[in-house]
C-alpha cells in the first residue's frame, strides 16, 4: 500500500479542495511512524501510551485475544441523518468517484471488521481496538495540557483549523486541524459539546472521542453496532448532551 500511494498523483491542485482521508492516512501516518521511530505504531502506542495509564488499545491484536472484542454488527435499517444519505447515494451512484474509493477500496474495509486478518494487521486510520475508558483518558491528559501526553506547544499547532468548508469526500461541510476534527461552527451537531476549542474525532458506526480544553474533559464512545451517520450518531450526541448537562450543572 505504501509503494502504491508514493506513486500516486494528487487527485486534484492542492489548495484547491479539501476531502477526509479515511483509510489512507492510515498508511500515510503509519509508515512515517515506522520510519522515523524504527518500529510500528501499535506497539510503540501500548508500550508507551496505553499501558502507563493501565488500559489497553492496539493496532494488530494477537490472535490469543481476538476472544476479547466484541463483534461489529450492522445497526437498525433506518436511512440515518441527510448527510448519510447523500453519502450513499454518491457511492452507489458514481463507483468510480472519490467518495467511494475513498471508502470502498479496498471493499474488505466496510466487510471485513469480524475476519482475523482484519484484526492482525496494523492500519492507524480504521482498526484500532479499544476500550471508550482507554480513549477517554487519552483526550482527558490533552483536554488538562501541562505537557502530559504531548508537548502544549505542539498540541495547540495540531489544532489550528487548516481547512474548513465542504468536503470532496463527505459532501457535508468538514473543518479538520493536523489530524484532529474540530467542530463544526456552523453546524448545531459538532458532536463535540458546546467549546469552540474541543477536537477529536468522530469513527465509523457512530464512534466518537473528543478532548474539551475548556472544561478539561475528556469524553469517549464507541460501539460494536454500527449506526448511518457521519458526523454525529444520536446515541454519542445524547451521551455529550447528557455529560454538560451534569458537568456544569454542578
Amino acid at each position: 500500500m505504501v509503494q502504491w500511494m508514493e506513486q500516486e498523483s494528487p487527485w486534484w491542485e492542492p489548495g484547491t479542495r479539501h476531502g477526509y482521508a479515511p483509510i489512507t492516512f492510515g498508511w500515510l501516518l503509519g509508515e512515517l511512524f515506522y520510519r522515523v521511530a524504527g518500529e510500528r505504531m501499535g506497539h510503540w502506542l501500548q508500550r508507551n501510551i496505553m499501558a502507563p495509564l493501565g488500559e489497553s488499545f492496539l493496532f494488530g491484536i494477537p490472535d490469543e485475544d481476538h476472544g476479547l472484542i466484541a463483534r461489529m454488527t450492522k445497526g437498525d435499517p433506518v436511512r440515518g441523518d441527510k448527510a448519510a444519505q447523500l453519502l450513499f447515494r454518491e457511492m452507489t451512484g458514481n463507483p468510480t468517484g472519490v467518495t467511494a474509493r475513498a471508502f470502498s477500496n479496498p471493499v474488505s474495509v466496510l466487510t471485513s471488521a469480524n475476519r482475523p486478518e482484519w484484526r492482525r494487521m496494523e492500519l492507524p486510520s480504521a482498526n484500532g481496538h479499544g476500550s471508550a475508558r482507554a480513549l477517554a483518558k487519552v483526550y482527558g491528559l490533552l483536554s488538562v495540557g501541562n505537557g502530559q501526553l504531548l508537548d502544549d506547544q505542539l498540541v495547540q499547532e495540531a489544532i489550528q483549523e487548516q481547512v474548513c468548508g465542504t468536503d470532496a469526500v463527505l459532501k457535508c461541510s468538514s473543518r479538520f486541524g493536523l489530524g484532529f476534527m474540530l467542530g463544526q461552527l456552523d453546524h448545531p451537531l459538532s458532536g463535540f459539546g458546546p467549546s469552540r476549542r474541543a477536537f477529536g474525532h468522530t469513527g465509523a458506526g457512530g464512534s466518537l472521542a473528543f478532548a474539551d480544553p475548556e472544561r478539561q474533559i475528556g469524553f469517549a464512545f464507541v460501539t460494536n453496532r454500527m449506526g448511518p451517520y457521519v458526523l454525529v450518531d444520536p446515541r454519542a450526541e445524547q451521551l455529550v448532551n447528557a455529560l454538560y448537562q451534569a458537568f456544569d450543572g454542578c
